[in-house]
């Protein structure tokens, strides 16, 4: 794992650009967020829903399956918006999705324990349901960036995408040992501060390009 990342940090190495770039530095601030935060609520949902859908393959099977149909229809969702309103919708969806994480971290203590008598197929059924809505405002402030980025910068954009790759690895691994010392809670809400400061990045990015321009 580190000689990955060590591999990988070495060759993510951006090429220049124009002095007249756009701030292209908070953007990649966002998308390291984006990356590290999607991994922390991710890896401790599942581990939040193992005991009530019984088997580990078949939660994480729900998990990204709701997650990542949400996703692709917040993406799709994205697709019509005028590009003059993408940071702050980016920032509001970044926002909606520390909310909705919250909402579950309160919320499913006491779903599991009524529903937790359910057969199998109803309850991966209330799972989907729960997990749809935080993957659909998960789905949208990722291409949303890379929009804002493709104005600034087409040469950009292989290089944030690549970057919020790299950082999902790292999130994913950090879940996991932050959880093993601090439990799974904490992280969850490390999650939710994560994605507080993406929404705060990508303000950022709004208030400097509107300063160079």
């Amino acid at each position: 794992m580190t000689l990955s990342l060590l591999a990988s940090l070495a060759l993510l190495r951006l090429p220049s650009f124009s002095a007249s770039a756009r701030p292209l530095g908070a953007a990649l601030v966002y998308f390291s967020l984006l990356g590290i935060g999607f991994m922390l609520i991710e890896v401790c949902l599942a581990q939040k829903l193992i005991q009530y859908l019984g088997y580990p393959a078949l939660t994480l099977s729900v998990i990204l399956f709701s997650l990542l149909l949400g996703g692709g229809a917040g993406s799709y969702f994205t697709q019509s918006w005028p590009n003059q309103r993408l940071q702050a919708r980016a920032a509001l969806a970044a926002l909606i999705v520390a909310m909705l994480t919250l909402v579950l971290q309160a919320l499913l203590p006491a779903l599991i324990e009524s529903t937790l008598r359910w057969q199998i197929l109803s309850r991966c059924a209330m799972t989907m349901v729960l997990l749809f809505g935080l993957g659909f405002c998960m789905g949208i402030p990722f291409p949303t960036g890379l929009r804002i980025v493709g104005e600034w910068s087409q040469m950009a954009v292989p290089w944030v995408w690549g970057l919020n790759g790299l950082t999902s690895v790292i999130g994913s691994v950090g879940a996991m040992v932050l959880a093993k010392f601090f439990g799974f809670s904490l992280v969850l809400i490390v999650g939710v501060f994560v994605y507080l400061l993406a929404a705060g990045a990508v303000l950022l990015t709004r208030i400097t390009a509107t300063s160079k321009a």
